[in-house]
């Protein structure tokens, strides 16, 4: 979810009255979030070691390389002119291009290859929760039309963007997420789901946001399911 735990980009954003040490952490305070855990930041590629706090301390699983899916829900996104497919997919793409994501590498992050963009036709609940979206994926990807969360032994990272014409049953509060979800847990009378051991990495954003906002949930997201894809981290 939008937290700030993962705010180590701050370093990259610069913030105000914060001095850096070489290969350290800030020298003049700390970062102390909201559930008292105290943030780091870096001041280049490599210095987070698996002991420091930003840094993957439970040795957990961690993007390296993957294939980034683009899923958007629901027939409101076949004419949507504000924040449309095609305006998402480009800001999508200067994202993987700029240097947004560089320092991912002290995670082990490589590079996340863009496929081509799908739609799920179908039409989500007025009001929905997570649970539904596993269902849209993996309900999805039992009939291939996605792709397997192993696909020619690449990861797949999906992420949904949902309709202006539904809300999180939670959107006050919450404007996105991620998750790791099983076929069978995503559809437990689904017999396809028989054959499938691995899991699906899966974010969202609401919808009914402008390009800016779209943006900013996917980016967010996108490095927490990056970053700690299954909550073992």
């Amino acid at each position: 979810m939008l937290r700030s735990r993962l705010l180590f980009f701050v370093w990259w954003m610069g913030l105000p009255g914060l001095i850096y040490g070489q290969c350290g952490q800030i020298v003049s305070k700390s970062i102390q979030v909201s559930a008292g855990q105290v943030m780091v930041t870096y001041s280049s590629d490599g210095c987070a070691t698996s002991a420091d706090s930003a840094s993957n301390k439970n040795h957990g699983r961690t993007v390296d390389t993957a294939v980034l899916q683009l899923i958007f829900w629901g027939h409101d996104w076949q004419t949507a002119s504000n924040s449309s497919q095609a305006d998402i997919t480009a800001a999508v793409q200067s994202i993987l291009r700029g240097p947004y994501l560089s320092r991912l590498s002290q995670y082990g992050f490589v590079s996340l290859q863009l496929a081509f963009a799908k739609s799920i036709l179908s039409d989500p609940p007025a009001t929905y929760v997570f649970s539904d979206i596993s269902k849209a994926v993996w309900g999805a990807i039992s009939a291939g039309d996605l792709p397997q969360p192993n696909a020619g032994g690449r990861r797949v990272v999906y992420m949904v963007f949902m309709p202006s014409t539904s809300v999180f049953n939670d959107q006050s509060t919450v404007a996105g997420a991620h998750t790791v979800v099983h076929c069978a847990q995503a559809l437990p009378s689904d017999t396809r789901c028989s054959g499938t051991t691995d899991a699906a990495w899966l974010a969202f954003g609401t919808g009914g946001q402008s390009l800016d906002e779209t943006t900013r949930i996917f980016a967010h997201e996108l490095v927490e399911t990056i970053t700690d894809p299954e909550f073992d981290g």
